[in-house]
């Protein structure tokens, strides 16, 4: 509804005052009585008179003119959908297209006092809504509700839903500022089914070797009944295996050999029950990366060493690496001549080791380091200061940037116990970067204490203490584990291990693995021949998926865009070649990724009705079985939504109305035309 009206902001007695001076002007000029008409003349020529002075006051008090127009807004009522995959996969004679249906109907023929918008979990428009949501998160769809219409006047939301959550908090322990009207979709009662509940893999696995795959099973409804579980790779069936169902939940174990090196899509799969309430669940894609071998690590020392412990436990706790030691004068075992790392421990002691080849070196000095590591480093070096020594603890740089450590984790850093250095000036040049300052009591320094060099053809890691042993130790009993330490170590390793790469070309994934509910992008770099990045390059990106389709698209890459968006992809194992072209010189990269199956829809399709209600209740609306959702059209008719009225106002100078000056023009012309017309002078 809405209406207007104006109005002067000037004081009434001020108008008051302009109609009584406009009425006394007019009366000393037309009270004479020796005038050439009548009476009715006089008081005709004096109310213009009257008006025209009346008009000229007002206009000098200079008034605002206010137009006032009010609106109402009417209630607003949201129509909120569940399009999870759950939803057809358990309809239980309800169809997912009768839902959408009604919930098209719902929106648009509410009753006239309400306004209607539609909201589900995939941001779809109500004429294309599809059950394919991969994930249930209620509770962020409310909250997306609260966002979208902050600020308007929301009467209801009416929420259709099966109400099973498998994603995000749970929504009935929030609090909302509009009454949720429920409409409970799905069967409540426990289906008759048989699943894939979880598997479990490694990510890796070492060719030549045999990875383990636990697979559990569960079951209702199916109590003594033989299933069959299988393992394959395409058509291929690498093991199987028949269970009888004696339980609820069933694990199976088996051991597949890693025969080629590559990027591996194997399938789980259940044989199929009759009277099973879905088959979505029966199946269940891994993707095992199988590589060629571990990388190794060598660590070289003069002497038994707590710290030589320490670092081959964190390394021994991942299956990524095999680790040799070679002590002098104490190990027998001939070494490898090549190596992935080398860790010195008492580096630049004196000691000759047999000759090594390695990607990257860790240095871990000790007393006998000085002098010869200011020979043996161009990049650092100590003076000391005759022998004195400093105890120092470890600070961790904010400015460090070759690898992320878990934020959570670096306050155990404060508690690690100080260990002895050099003291001294300690000088550090080249390509540089501080992990650890050495820190006297509570006052961090600049002295380092670890640090890491990376020229693009070598790479090293300086720690300038032994001992470190000691800070695995305090960590592990102040907090159960020593994940910082560990992460250290396995970080620095990694770190060393890379070969440095100079290609001018480079085409990576985001991510190794994406979900099939998540955007894929593809990152290009493109360097010139002396390694400066270069932009206006024409790149083709030839993609294959398992079947062997393959699509072609061609990017022009510049400082804001570099990245080929190849939006959401259904699951499996793709391949990609790229190609540029680079001062006459075809560039070419290939590599791969994996888009993972979201199946958590699929593991629980027992309806939750009773978290329905609870949020209904607690937001003061009310909850309805689909099948009587006439009731809930009848009750949002007679709730009675209140509309909220807004008043705008707009303001206008009087004396800008022409309007006004011509009353005025007007009353006056006349005046003076009729007394001429009567004979005055």
């Amino acid at each position: 509804m809405e209406n207007s009206w104006y109005s002067l902001d000037v004081p009434f007695h001020w108008v008051a005052l302009s109609l009584l001076a406009g009425a006394v002007l007019a009366f000393v000029l037309y009270s004479k009585k020796d005038v050439p008409w009548n009476k009715n003349s006089s008081l005709m020529l004096g109310a213009l008179r009257m008006m025209s002075i009346f008009l000229i006051l007002v206009l000098l008090l200079n008034p605002l003119l206010k137009l006032s127009l009010n609106h109402t807004e009417k209630p607003l009522v949201v129509m909120a959908l569940d399009n999870s995959e759950s939803i057809p996969l358990r309809s239980t004679g309800t169809s997912p297209n009768e839902v959408k249906s009604w919930a098209q109907n719902l929106v648009e023929n509410l009753p006239g006092q309400y306004a209607g918008e539609y909201m589900d979990l995939t941001t779809s428009r109500l004429d294309t809504i599809a059950f394919n949501s991969k994930t249930t998160n209620l509770g962020d769809l409310l909250r997306s509700i609260q966002v979208a219409f902050e600020g308007e006047n929301i009467g209801a939301v009416v929420l259709a839903s099966d109400g099973i959550v498998n994603q995000g908090a749970l929504p009935q322990y929030r609090n909302y500022l509009f009454p949720i009207y429920t409409l409970g979709l799905g069967d409540t009662i426990a289906p008759k089914d048989v699943g894939i509940r979880e598997v479990r893999n490694n990510k890796i696995a070492y060719q030549g070797n045999k990875f383990p795959i636990r697979i559990e099973v569960q079951q209702k409804g199916f109590e003594g009944s033989p299933v069959n579980i299988s393992v394959r790779e395409g058509s291929k069936i690498l093991a199987q295996q028949t269970i009888d169902l004696a339980r609820p939940l069933a694990s199976v174990d088996f051991n597949i050999e890693a025969k080629e090196a590559g990027l591996k899509h194997l399938v789980v799969q259940l044989s199929r029950l009759d009277g099973e309430s879905s088959y979505a669940n029966n199946r269940k894609d891994i993707y095992i990366n199988v590589i060629e071998g571990k990388e190794k690590v060598l660590i070289l020392a003069p002497a038994p060493h707590p710290d030589i412990s320490a670092i081959r436990k964190v390394l021994a706790a991942s299956s990524n690496y095999e680790t040799s030691l070679y002590i002098a004068n104490v190990s027998e075992k001939d070494i490898e001549k090549k190596y992935d790392v080398v860790i010195e421990h008492n580096a630049f002691s004196g000691v000759r080791y047999p000759e090594v080849e390695a990607t990257g070196t860790w240095y871990i000095l000790g007393s006998k380091s000085l002098p010869r590591v200011n020979r043996e480093l161009s990049y650092f070096s100590i003076q000391q200061r005759g022998r004195q020594t400093d105890d120092v603890s470890p600070a961790i740089s904010g400015s460090f940037s070759k690898f992320s450590l878990n934020k959570e984790k670096l306050n155990a850093a404060n508690d690690y116990p100080p260990l002895r250095v050099p003291f001294g000036e300690y000088g550090l040049s080249g390509p540089v970067e501080v992990l650890m300052n050495q820190k006297v009591g509570s006052l961090e320094t600049d002295k380092p204490m670890m640090f890491y060099y990376d020229d693009g053809t070598e790479k090293s890691a300086v720690t300038v203490a032994s001992g470190i042993w000691q800070w695995r130790l305090q960590e592990a009993g102040l907090h159960d584990k020593s994940e910082l330490f560990d992460e250290v170590v396995l970080k620095t390793i990694q770190f060393l291990s890379i070969k440095s790469d100079k290609k001018q070309f480079v085409v990576r994934p985001r991510q190794a693995a994406f979900n099939e509910n998540e955007r894929v992008f593809i990152d290009t770099e493109v360097y010139n021949q002396i390694y400066e990045r270069s932009y206006g390059n024409t790149i083709k990106l030839s993609l294959t998926d398992e079947a062997g389709e393959t699509q072609t698209l061609e990017l022009v890459d510049s400082e804001v865009s570099s990245a080929f968006n190849m939006g959401r992809m259904s699951q499996g194992v793709y391949k990609f070649v790229a190609t540029t072209e680079v001062s006459g010189k075809v560039l070419t990269e290939k590599g791969e990724f994996v888009i993972n199956q979201t199946q958590v829809e699929s593991l629980n399709l027992q309806a939750d009705h009773h978290m329905l209600r609870q949020l209904s209740r607690k937001s003061g609306g009310k909850f309805y079985q689909f099948e009587k959702r006439a009731e809930l059209e009848e009750d949002l008719k007679q709730a009675g939504f209140k509309g909220i009225i807004h008043t705008e106002e707009e303001l206008f100078p009087l004396i800008n109305n022409m309007w006004i000056i011509g009353l005025i023009v007007l009353f006056l012309s006349i005046e003076w035309f009729f007394r001429k017309y009567l004979g005055a002078y």
